[in-house]
């Protein structure tokens, strides 16, 4: 079959499809709503992203994000809130349009390895070259393991982490390609530089950028010739000590709690593990179905069990294809780069999430290549151009196939109940997944169809502490009276409690709110004994926590059974609660004043209330001031009768 070059127009034609097929697949996802997962902290209640000031900018890159240094991520973040606000439209579509940044890079990227000496092709451009870049490309655009990291805005780090990754490649191959230019010395070393700038920006972006190192290398020893050591080393040296600086950074981190990291990295239990995940992988590339964001943690028990048995036998036909591409260092490199790209998380090495679709996103790039130049090679056996043409329609059609498969998937993530209700469908025994729906009902107001998801979150993992914290929440606080149920609340939060060992401020607070709330019901009751040992045993579990003091101190100052009330008492609980609050609490002033009046201290009663009126106005509401200056003019009367 004889070449054709094609003009630049076809090129820039494909290069502008490949946009438009992604825009077609993802643009919906604009209008979806945040997803309260990750999220909420690191965009809708980080302080430091809201504005571009020296002391926001200081904070991002010196502290972590959860448990890891993603600088790089929290910038967008802050660049994306100074020009969309919070409106998730803009943090959407920040994510789409590095996602076409990233095809555009691997689709030039392609072009330029089908023209590098290593590959044996013509120097000149086929257009059927074009089109095998267009095809691996558009797989890499619309694969459905691209979706989550795509539509989720916290996915961000993958997206970030593969631009610097391709950006760092593509400074590399520049650089390779002046080193055989005489007085290009400078733009040399220019392009090294920039290639080391952008590993950083994938590391400062996830720490699995740290590969960046394995895979350039990799690529030297695929084609350069010899000798080699001293090239490799003068190319890389920079590459690898950001990515050592980045690993150290990572180990210096705290530990996560999550399953994973808790197989012994040694142990059969992490061959076992490392084999299931591998096959787990492997099956989501070729047969993307069933997808989630997050998967149950099921490890394996046995070398007999099927899917570490497939994994063995995957490992197996992996090395024996590298074996039979020794001698092609192109479609070798790109199955390098998908296995180097897929260890940081393919529990080789511990890792908090056993499986994740958005760890696919930096391999499927090496996949791509490795595709294209499979298929470069089959048009090339292929001498007819009928059949060259059939290639190229039945990849035409594969991408199409995916595109659907991806827009489907994007539809789950129109909110925050759409998202979990699908992955509880495809993972029914991940506690995550059951109590993320729970909260996400919970917050469209549908606690009744929570319950069930709280409690079955609880069966598969009756310890996690997120879990017991908000159904206790809930069932101490919801709006429908008839769904609150104080005894398990309290006995919710407790448990909490004890599987923290009392270290959670949070759970604390909520034990302490139950607590409170259900002394309010007991009240209302007229169970003042009660009551008072309910507020009481709230004061205890959370000292901090002021609302059950000044309610006790109320309760104390007028209680309508004599014999529990105690106005020095009363002035005591209500002071300790003033303390709390820095006495800048209007309602909480006038309980001590109602305090101190009951405990004959009428000078110090007055004093409160003046204060009580002062903090009102201080906070802008004129009615309350007004309100507590009535009241206290009113009790200045009575007592005025009284005597």
């Amino acid at each position: 079959m004889q070449e054709s070059a094609p003009s630049l127009w076809s090129t820039l034609l494909i290069a502008s499809a490949l946009t438009i097929l992604v825009l077609a697949v993802f643009l919906p996802v604009v209008n979806y709503e945040f997803i309260d997962y990750d999220v909420h902290g690191q965009v809708l209640t980080n302080p430091h992203i809201r504005g571009l000031t020296a002391e926001n900018l200081t904070s991002i890159f010196t502290s972590r994000s959860l448990t890891s240094y993603y600088p790089v991520r929290t910038l967008s973040f802050a660049i994306d809130y100074q020009l969309w606000g919070l409106h998730p439209r803009g943090f959407k579509l920040t994510n789409l349009l590095i996602h076409v940044v990233n095809v555009q890079l691997v689709f030039w990227l392609i072009l330029r390895l089908f023209h590098h000496p290593a590959g044996g092709l013509r120097p000149h451009r086929s257009f059927w070259n074009v089109c095998a870049a267009g095809f691996s490309a558009g797989v890499f655009a619309v694969h459905p393991v691209v979706v989550e990291p795509v539509v989720w805005v916290a996915g961000r780090e993958e997206l970030l982490m593969t631009l610097g990754a391709l950006g760092c490649f593509h400074f590399h191959l520049t650089a390779r390609r002046l080193g055989g230019h005489s007085g290009a010395l400078l733009q040399r070393r220019a392009a090294y530089t920039g290639a080391a700038l952008c590993c950083a920006v994938a590391c400062l972006s996830n720490a699995v950028g740290a590969v960046i190192p394995l895979l350039v290398t990799a690529w030297d020893a695929l084609t350069l010739d010899t000798p080699k050591f001293r090239k490799i080393v003068y190319g890389t040296t920079m590459l690898w000590m950001i990515g050592i600086v980045t690993i150290a950074i990572k180990k210096l981190g705290p530990e996560n709690e999550l399953l994973a990291g808790h197989v012994g990295a040694l142990s059969v239990q992490r061959m076992m593990l490392t084999l299931n995940v591998f096959w787990l992988n492997l099956r989501t590339l070729f047969r993307p179905t069933d997808l989630a964001i997050v998967y149950a943690d099921d490890l394996p028990d046995s070398f007999l069990d099927p899917e570490v048995i497939l994994g063995g036998l995957s490992v197996g036909l992996a090395g024996a294809l590298l074996w039979k591409l020794r001698g092609r260092a192109l479609p070798l490199f790109g199955l390098m780069w998908f296995g180097l790209a897929l260890a940081p998380s393919s529990q080789i090495m511990a890792h908090h999430w056993i499986r994740a679709d958005r760890f696919m996103y930096l391999p499927l790039v090496g996949m791509a290549v490795a595709a294209a130049m499979g298929l470069r090679l089959l048009i090339g056996v292929r001498r007819t151009r009928t059949a060259a043409v059939a290639v190229i329609v039945a990849g035409g059609a594969i991408v199409l196939l995916l595109g659907r498969a991806s827009a489907c998937q994007v539809e789950t993530w129109r909110n925050g109940v759409s998202l979990w209700e699908h992955c509880v469908t495809i993972s029914p025994n991940s506690e995550v997944a059951h109590g993320a729906l729970a909260d996400a009902l919970t917050k469209a107001g549908q606690f009744h169809r929570a319950l069930p998801h709280y409690r079955m979150a609880l069966r598969i993992a009756p310890d996690n502490k997120e879990t017991l914290n908000n159904f206790a929440l809930e069932l101490a606080a919801n709006d429908d009276k008839g769904l609150r149920d104080y005894d398990l609340a309290i006995e919710l939060a407790r448990r909490g409690c004890e599987v923290t060992q009392w270290k959670s401020q949070k759970l604390r607070r909520t034990l302490a709110m139950a607590l409170n709330n259900f002394a309010l019901e007991l009240e209302s009751r007229r169970e003042f004994r009660r009551a008072i040992q309910s507020y009481t045993e709230a004061s205890e579990a959370d000292p901090k926590y002021e609302a059950p003091l000044f309610n006790l101190a109320l309760l104390l100052a007028t209680c309508s059974d004599e014999k529990l009330r105690c106005g020095p008492d009363a002035v005591r609980v209500a002071e300790r609660a003033c303390e709390i609050v820095q006495y800048r609490d209007a309602n909480g002033l006038a309980i001590l004043a109602t305090a101190c009046a009951e405990a004959g201290q009428f000078d110090e009663a007055a004093e409160a209330m003046q204060m009580a009126v002062a903090a009102a106005r201080m906070a802008g509401d004129q009615a309350l001031a007004d309100r507590l200056r009535s009241q206290s003019q009113l009790d200045s009367d009575r007592s005025a009768r009284d005597l």
